[in-house]
């Protein structure tokens, strides 16, 4: 099995990996992720904010997606991860986060399903309740 990460450089190519992310269903229906893709994938031009998307293929098939959102107003980022629950638990978010992120620390992220307060606290990320 082949994991390949891809990160978009460019608006056109972040929204190719969205709609991707999208059609293969890389969200939780209901909560945010799924909201933050397709505005990604319209190409909304939202000058408040910077965004930065990692896709994970495993064999060619997309298995999770990483978004960053930096707000102009806040020093840190904004990070939301998803991964098929097959292939969580095998360093998949963390590689993506890293390739996301680099060496830059500090970063937030919203409460999400069980499990994922304990991915987020390695990092040292502070938890957004809002």
């Amino acid at each position: 099995m082949t994991l390949i990460l891809k990160k978009a450089s460019t608006k056109v190519k972040m929204a190719m990996l969205a709609s991707g992310a999208l059609s293969a269903k890389l969200f939780i229906p209901g909560w945010r992720m799924s909201m933050y893709l397709r505005q990604i994938k319209d190409l909304d031009d939202n000058e408040d904010y910077i965004v930065s998307i990692v896709v994970a293929y495993m064999d060619n098939v997309p298995i999770g997606v990483c978004i960053s959102q930096r707000w102009y107003r806040y020093k840190n980022p904004y990070i939301s991860v998803f991964v098929r629950k097959k292939y969580r638990r095998l360093g998949i978010g963390t590689k993506m986060v890293k390739r996301m992120m680099g060496k830059k620390p500090g970063f937030r992220y919203e409460r999400g399903i069980e499990g994922s307060a304990k991915f987020f606290q390695q990092w040292r990320a502070a938890v957004d309740y809002s």
